[in-house]
């Protein structure tokens, strides 16, 4: 009886073993799988991150160039160098118009 009984001790500790060897290794693979995964999505982020930042950049490079445009110097240059026409007015010439409706800052309204 002592013979039988190790038989089946020694064949359920083989199942076992196997059972374990099996898990462990499939363990292993998921494990690096999600680690790829990781790194695939890192990787996505990092770029991600590099085009928004380049999007800044060049949001304010844009910026830059108009508040260049913008600047009435530049403006006067540029007109004297087309050759146009257009003359300066003194700020005293201008006349303010008040709005009867409207926010203060608009530009122009339309007649009802």
């Amino acid at each position: 009886m002592g013979r039988l009984s190790d038989k089946r001790s020694s064949y359920f500790s083989l199942v076992v073993s196997i059972a374990a060897i099996a898990l462990a290794a499939i363990g292993g693979l998921l494990y690096v799988h999600y680690k790829n995964r990781q790194y695939l999505v890192d990787r996505r982020i990092e770029r991600v991150g590099n085009l928004i930042q380049k999007h800044r950049d060049d949001i304010r490079t844009m910026r830059m160039d108009i508040d260049r445009m913008l600047n009435c110097f530049v403006i006067s240059e540029e007109l004297d160098r087309r050759g146009s026409e257009l003359q300066p007015i003194e700020p005293e010439v201008v006349e303010v118009i008040p709005s009867s409706t409207g926010p203060d800052k608009s530009v122009a309204q339309a007649q009802p």
